[in-house]
């Protein structure tokens, strides 16, 4: 027996090789297709019935050992049947999705059941077999004599063939564009207009409250099938004057402990007792193909957790849209609500990507988060494998960038913050995991060393910051709920009603739905002292004294006997603009600046005051009343 493994390489860079939403979109639908594939190769074989036929009758799923969004592992019943599949499929690969890089291996086993060290096998030929073999770009070596596509380095394509296919977008009929980009152009409507009729068809419970839930059509349009109005709803509004959509985010969500998992199945299957691994699997955890079964399960539910996270943070998105239309004074009897682009590039397995628009990216990832948490917690056997809480955690990173910064720069960047955040969410055991969030709103064109801009402001900034519940808070960094409830604070929505009670962090917090009656912090003065916060972290050593004996300067000299004051220090400076805070006369913004504690969050609290819509912080502020009489 072998055990047999396709994946699909260099996901990020096959998606982001073209800077248009079109092509990204394209490209990420194509790479959910390996298992179609696989599929469509084996249905044609004898294999599913030779593997079958050493197995006891009835066993479920066979050939398959794992399924996961761009990788397929599954047994075959010889070296020749496993070298077939996997040519098969590379070619149906080469041919559908030109410029997508998919590799296949195999290694021979001991036993037709599948145990971790054939799993460990069949990856480290893998990793042997990346390092011998050409690049997946050398298909597409540039010759001098052909025309290059508009879009890349490659060489140009025709047209499609009319005959085959005769729904080819007019406007990419006479670009040069190369056959990559094509067939991604190509793709990307229908899997826009499927991501949309799944939301609607298969989670439309998930709009209940929206405004046109009761209608299915408005609200397939402001979930944008349409790929044009897609791309133009990343442009500004100039019929509402709106230029929030000049930031957009791509979201990177990767969840804790599945590497590990993965990686440990034996271990894990032990964590799961036995009632709940028997009704999840359909045998005990003594069966010989106990494993095999227990990995299909955990692809399969971790997966549908991840998609159903995905609808339920866009359905939120969708909701805090309308409201914030609302709260702006949109005519909305005239132009229907604004939809919010929220594309998913990435959604399988752990790991999801997402390009959405950056006012919306914190609220839809901490959105995705909660509804992720939910999901595994309320199934059995994902339950056993999280924390202590009984739900699994996952990290994310935010980069907001301008509507024209390319795209992959912006996904190396929350590449390099999801680390940032996990480093924090798995600082404990595993069983004390949390999830976690933090972003950078980069606005400058140039950006050398992501490492070396975040850790930068590293020591007066309170990211990443922690989903925590209130049973198991523990000192560390900042809790996502804290920060909410400051930026409300800060920008006004919400007024702080103190009490008899010397902690401020237990003051109510009530919302102030008219404008003109919010006490915002001053945002000059937050500014400065974030400013003296930056030159105090960036401030040199100070210099060594000179020894008694040493050579003293004259001008020095004279400026000391004249009396000279020293120039403040930064720090000096923050508590003198802090003081002159608490020393106002105005009551409700004393009471604010208590309520914050200290100027240590000011930070951060100016870069969310752009980047939460008053919708959000709205329903923050009500979740958070809520707990505070049901605890009374």
């Amino acid at each position: 027996m072998q055990l047999v493994m396709i994946e699909t390489n260099g996901n990020q860079n096959y998606i982001f090789s073209s800077p248009r939403l079109r092509e990204n979109i394209g490209a990420s639908a194509q790479l959910t297709w390996l298992e179609d594939w696989t599929q469509e190769v084996l249905d044609t074989t004898t294999i599913p019935a030779a593997v079958a036929r050493a197995f006891p009758e009835g066993a479920p799923d066979l050939p398959w050992v794992s399924r996961s969004s761009g990788k397929v592992i599954f047994l075959a019943d010889s070296v020749d049947s496993a070298r077939e599949v996997i040519g098969r499929v590379t070619r149906i690969a080469h041919s559908r999705a030109p410029g997508i890089d998919v590799t296949g291996v195999y290694v021979e086993m001991d036993s037709v059941y599948v145990d971790d060290e054939d799993l460990r096998r069949v990856h480290m030929a893998a990793n042997e077999h990346a390092l011998d073999r050409p690049p997946a770009g050398a298909r597409f070596s540039q010759m001098p004599f052909l025309v290059r596509a508009q879009d890349s380095s490659l060489p140009a394509a025709p047209p499609f063939d009319k005959k085959k296919v005769d729904d080819e977008a007019t406007a990419d009929l006479s670009m040069a564009y190369s056959l990559p980009s094509r067939v991604k152009r190509y793709h990307a409507a229908k899997a826009r207009k499927d991501l949309v009729d799944r939301a609607l068809a298969d989670h439309g419970s998930l709009w209940k409250e929206h405004p046109y839930r009761d209608n299915t059509d408005q609200l397939g349009e402001l979930l944008v099938r349409d790929l044009r109005n897609l791309e133009k709803l990343f442009d500004t509004d100039p019929e509402f004057g709106d230029d929030r959509l000049s930031k957009v985010a791509v979201v990177h969500i990767d969840g804790n402990g599945v590497g590990a998992i993965m990686s440990h199945l034996k271990e894990a299957k032990q964590k799961v007792p036995e009632n709940v691994f028997s009704e999840a699997t359909g045998v005990s955890q003594g069966d010989d193909d106990a494993l095999r079964r227990f990995l299909l399960q955990i692809n399969t539910r971790l997966a549908g957790a991840m998609e159903t996270a995905f609808y339920s943070a866009w359905a939120q998105v969708s909701l805090w849209s309308a409201k914030d239309d609302e709260l702006r004074g949109r005519r909305v009897e005239d132009h229907g609500y604004r939809a919010v682009p929220v594309v998913p590039v990435i959604l399988g397995g752990d790991d999801a990507t997402v390009i959405t628009e950056g006012t919306y990216a914190l609220p839809f990832t901490a959105a995705f988060l909660e509804a992720f948490e939910h999901e595994t917690a309320a199934d059995p056997l994902l339950s056993e494998l999280g924390n202590r809480d009984g739900h699994m955690t996952a990290g994310a990173g935010i980069a907001v960038v301008r509507h024209a910064f390319p795209f992959h720069i912006a996904y190396d960047l929350a590449e390099t913050l999801i680390k940032k955040a996990k480093q924090v969410g798995k600082a404990a055991d595993a069983n004390a995991y949390c999830s976690t969030l933090t972003f950078h709103a980069l606005f400058d064109s140039t950006l050398l060393d992501d490492e070396a801009l975040i850790d930068s402001y590293s020591s007066f900034t309170e990211r990443p910051y922690r989903f925590v519940t209130k049973d198991h808070d523990a000192p560390g960094n900042m809790t996502w709920h804290e920060a909410c409830r400051l930026t409300a604070l800060f920008t006004g929505v919400g007024k702080v009603l103190p009490d008899k009670s010397t902690d401020p962090a237990t003051w109510r917090i009530e919302y102030v739905s008219d404008p003109t009656q919010r006490v915002p912090f001053p945002k000059t003065r937050a500014a400065r002292i974030r400013q003296y916060m930056s030159e105090a972290a960036n401030a040199p050593e100070p210099a060594a004294q000179p020894a008694p004996e040493a050579p003293v300067d004259d001008d020095v000299e004279k400026g000391i006997n004249k009396g000279t004051a020293p120039e403040k220090s930064p720090g000096e400076r923050v508590k003198d603009e802090w003081d002159a805070i608490l020393g106002s006369s105005d009551e409700d913004l004393v009471a604010l600046a208590k309520a914050l504690g200290n100027p240590d969050a000011l930070f951060d609290l100016l870069e969310l005051a752009d980047l939460l819509p008053v919708s959000y912080l709205q329903d923050q502020l009500t979740s958070t009343a809520d707990i505070q009489e049901a605890g009374e």
